[in-house]
């Protein structure tokens, strides 16, 4: 069974930073599982952004890894617009 998801940028930052943790777990799956992640370039574009910030320390060989076999695994999408109210308006891209 296949399963579709868009993953938050929060779940990915904690896979790297927390090994073994649920989020890591996740997306480990969407890596070599059952999960197929979605994507558009926004999401794409906030994960590079977010994931090569000097505070979390990640080596950015490590995120090109990462960013090229998540992108391969992935089902490409288009934005569309939305009038729903969000609490955080960064959140509209991930809906």
């Amino acid at each position: 069974m296949k399963y579709y998801a868009v993953f938050d940028t929060n779940v990915i930052v904690s896979s790297f930073l927390c090994k073994g943790s649920i989020p890591n777990q996740i997306v480990n799956f969407a890596l070599n599982g059952p999960i197929i992640p979605l994507i558009s370039d926004d999401i794409v574009a906030e994960y590079i952004e977010v994931l090569s910030r000097n505070k979390f320390g990640i080596p950015t060989k490590d995120v090109d890894k990462f960013l090229e076999k998540f992108m391969q695994r992935s089902i490409r999408l288009d934005r569309t617009i939305s009038n729903e109210e969000f609490t955080d308006s960064k959140d509209v891209v991930f809906y």
